[in-house]
């Protein structure tokens, strides 16, 4: 979904790994305060997806934007989703 996603004419998106998405978590303050002055969305504490696999074609890990952990998990689940550009 993230490579097909064309959006305000960028289509460079793509799912962070999980190392970019834990720096997000560091640095979610300031990406919060960021993206609604911009017209976007907050993190909220939720559990997102990232592009690194924790068992090839089984799991990947996520991040939780509550406590920071990676867990991982299997790719049926359902969790939240944030496309970036570029890091």
């Amino acid at each position: 979904i993230c490579a097909n996603l064309s959006l305000n004419s960028y289509d460079d998106w793509f799912l962070p790994s999980k190392d970019e998405l834990y720096e997000m978590y560091l640095n979610k303050a300031t990406i919060n305060a960021s993206s609604t002055a911009n017209s976007g969305t907050a993190f909220g504490n939720n559990i997102y997806w990232s592009s690194t696999e924790a068992v090839m074609n089984i799991a990947a890990y996520a991040q939780s934007f509550e406590n920071g952990a990676q867990p991982g998990f299997g790719k049926s689940s359902l969790i939240y989703v944030r496309a970036i550009r570029t890091f």
